[in-house]
């Protein structure tokens, strides 16, 4: 039996994405992705989310341009928060700013690599495709 402070909290009880006490994500407006996974943990960790109810739940945080993107990621699949978290702070860092800048070209090599299977592409792909959509300054 669920203790009387636990009551009401979880998954179904999160708040809507409209609402103003949530945070949200749009890799624009020199978004710092590090205070809103720290926010967002907050959140998950009030309503007492498992980490399967946190990788479904982050999508519903974010930019609707960029869902489709993240769950392409490495453990959002499998429903692995730690892996899908890991990947985003691969991806963001501590915040969206480095995305103003131009895209590394990598090496052949690595070029090669990185393509060799359809998961490297994809993630290739996404880096690619937030550096161009959702630059966080004018180009000069």
């Amino acid at each position: 039996m669920p203790s009387i402070g636990s009551v009401g909290l979880g998954l179904t009880d999160m708040p809507s994405s409209h609402s103003h006490r949530v945070p949200f994500f749009n890799n624009q407006s020199g978004d710092l992705f590090k205070t809103f996974l720290c926010k967002f943990k907050e959140l998950a960790d009030t309503h007492h989310l498992v980490e399967e109810e946190r990788v479904q739940t982050i999508i519903c945080y974010i930019l609707l341009e960029l869902q489709d993107l993240w769950q392409l990621l490495d453990g959002f699949a499998w429903r692995d928060w730690p892996q899908l978290k890991c990947k985003l702070k691969e991806i963001y860092g501590d915040t969206s700013a480095h995305y103003s800048k131009k895209p590394p070209v990598p090496k052949e090599s690595t070029m090669h690599a990185q393509m060799a299977e359809e998961v490297d592409i994809q993630q290739y792909y996404f880096k690619c495709e937030c550096q161009v959509r959702y630059p966080t300054s004018k180009p000069v």
